[in-house]
C-alpha cells in the first residue's frame, strides 16, 4: 500500500565507507514499506558509498535510485539529483533532502593559474586568459618576456600578474644547467621553457596556496573545478588508439595541465625533469605518486589531439594550437595535426555559439 504523501529522501552522501550502513541505521530507525523511498547521491563521485547505500536500501526492501556526480559541490548535486527524481515525484511523492555525512573534506579549489608566455607563444597565452576569464576570477600568474607582456597587457585582463623572468638571458643559464641532465626526443620542445614551468608553477602556489598550471595552448570552455581532490592532479593523455606506444613514447599524464596546493610539488617535479624522466618533464609524471596523494583530471580537460578519435566528449578545456605560430617549427606529421585539431576547436566552439572567443582569437591573430 503506498501511504498518503509518501516521502522521496534524497540523501547526499559524504565519505561514509564501511560505515555507511550504520550512518543509514542511525539516520533512518524505523522504516515503512511504500511510506518512502530514497535517491542517494555523492558530490564526490564515491562510487563506493553509493553502492553500499543502494545495498543498504535492497536489503530494507526500499525502493531507491542513485546518482553519481563528480562536482565537489553538494548544493549543485543536490539540484541535479532533484531532477534526476522525476520519477517518483511524478507519482506524488514530495522531496526531503537528507545529508548523511562521514568525514567531509573542504572541496579544493584552483586559486590561481599559472602559464609560460614566451614571445612565440604570447598570442596563444592571450587566447588562455580570454577563455579563463569567462568562467574564473583567480589570479592570473604569467611567467613572461617582456614582448609578451606587452601583447598580453594590450588585452586590459584583470587579475593578471607579471614575472618577466622567462627572458633570454634567464632562459639561456636554464639551458646551459641543463645540459646533459634532460632526455629530449625531438628539436621542438625547449628544455629551458620546460624549466620556466616549475618557476612559474612554484610562483603560483606560494602566492595563492594553489594553482593549475596551464600550457599556453589550453583553451577553458567551462568552469574547470569541481571533482578535484588529492594533493597533486594530473592530467591522463587518455590516447586515442593505438594507446599503449604513444603512451610508452610520450607518458601517460601530459604536462600542460597539472594541478596542486602543496608547496613542495614544483621542486619534485624539477627533480623528476633533471634526470628521472625518458621523455623531457613528461614521461616521468608518474613519479609524482612516489610524493603525493595523486588525483587525475577526467577526460573531458585537455583535450589535444592525440585523443585522435575519440572526441566525443563534453569538452571542459581544448589543448590547441590556435595560431599557427609554431607550425613551422614542427615536422610535417605534426603540424597536420595541429591544423587538423585548429579547425575541430574552431568548429566545436562555432558549433557552441562562442563567436566571442572566435571574434578575440581572430583579433589576437592579426
Amino acid at each position: 500500500m503506498i501511504h498518503e504523501n509518501p516521502k522521496l529522501f534524497v540523501v547526499i552522501l559524504g565519505d561514509l565507507g564501511e560505515r555507511c550502513f550504520d550512518a543509514l541505521d542511525s539516520r533512518f530507525p524505523a522504516l515503512q514499506n511504500g511510506a518512502q523511498a530514497f535517491l542517494f547521491a555523492s558530490a564526490s563521485g564515491n562510487k563506493v558509498d553509493i553502492l553500499n547505500a543502494s545495498q543498504w536500501a535492497s536489503h530494507r526492501g526500499q525502493e531507491h535510485l542513485t546518482a553519481c556526480f563528480d562536482c565537489g559541490d553538494e548544493s549543485v548535486a543536490l539540484g541535479a539529483a532533484c531532477t534526476v527524481a522525476r520519477p517518483f515525484t511524478s507519482r506524488g511523492y514530495e522531496i526531503e533532502p537528507v545529508w548523511v555525512r562521514g568525514k567531509i573534506e573542504k572541496p579544493k579549489r584552483i586559486k590561481s593559474f599559472s602559464v609560460v608566455a614566451t614571445q612565440e607563444v604570447a598570442q596563444e597565452a592571450a587566447i588562455l586568459i580570454a577563455s579563463l576569464r569567462t568562467f574564473h576570477a583567480d589570479p592570473i600568474f604569467v611567467f613572461c618576456d617582456e614582448d609578451a607582456k606587452a601583447l598580453i597587457k594590450s588585452h586590459n585582463f584583470d587579475g593578471v600578474e607579471f614575472k618577466t623572468e622567462a627572458d633570454e638571458k634567464t632562459l639561456a643559464a636554464h639551458s646551459d644547467r641543463l645540459a646533459g641532465k634532460v632526455a629530449a626526443k625531438n628539436s621542438f620542445h625547449r628544455v629551458d621553457c620546460i624549466a620556466a614551468k616549475m618557476d612559474a608553477w612554484q610562483w603560483a602556489i606560494d602566492e595563492a596556496g594553489a594553482s593549475l598550471f596551464l600550457d599556453a595552448d589550453i583553451v577553458a570552455v567551462s568552469n574547470l573545478n569541481g571533482g578535484m581532490r588529492g594533493e597533486v592532479i594530473l592530467s591522463p593523455h587518455y590516447h586515442g588508439v593505438p594507446k599503449l606506444e604513444p603512451a610508452r613514447d610520450f607518458g601517460i599524464f601530459n604536462a600542460g595541465y597539472i594541478w596542486s596546493d602543496q608547496p613542495d610539488a614544483p621542486k619534485v617535479w624539477r627533480e623528476i625533469y633533471e634526470g628521472k624522466s625518458r621523455f623531457f618533464e613528461q614521461e616521468g609524471m608518474t613519479l609524482f605518486a612516489q610524493h603525493f596523494d595523486v588525483s587525475f583530471y577526467s577526460p573531458d580537460h585537455n583535450v589535444g589531439f592525440w585523443r585522435d578519435p575519440d572526441f566525443d566528449l563534453n569538452v571542459r578545456s581544448w589543448h590547441a594550437h590556435m595560431t599557427d605560430a609554431l607550425d613551422e617549427k614542427a615536422n610535417n606529421g605534426l603540424r597536420v595535426k595541429y591544423q587538423e585539431h585548429r579547425k575541430r576547436v574552431f568548429d566545436w566552439l562555432e558549433y557552441q555559439g562562442r563567436d566571442d572567443l572566435i571574434d578575440f582569437i581572430e583579433c589576437v591573430k592579426k
